[in-house]
């Protein structure tokens, strides 16, 4: 049988994502291990309750914060400013 989460854990869990998407939307690089380092679970834990609460893999979620922040960026852009920049800065760097 799998592991039981700690109920104190699983509740401190969306709060921690929350203060990743937080660092994800100021440009922040935000790993798995940063956030299991902030719940103080194993990084097996953290993908395990994140699929349980969120529906798939933490850094999917904090990804797209990140997309969400280079639209209302570019949304907000004053002409002459590049996608490229907007995307750099929320720390998208493979843009091929």
């Amino acid at each position: 049988m799998g592991q039981e989460v700690d109920p104190s854990t699983a509740l401190a869990f969306p709060a921690a994502i929350a203060r990743a998407e937080e660092a994800a939307r100021a440009g922040a690089g935000v790993r798995v291990a940063d956030l299991a380092r902030a719940t103080g679970v194993s990084v097996r834990t953290v993908y395990r309750t994140s699929a349980r609460h969120l529906g798939g893999p933490p850094m999917t979620r904090i990804r797209l914060s990140r997309l969400r922040g280079v639209r209302r960026r570019l949304l907000a852009a004053t002409p002459g400013e590049s996608v490229t920049s907007a995307a750099t800065e929320a720390g998208f760097f493979h843009l091929e």
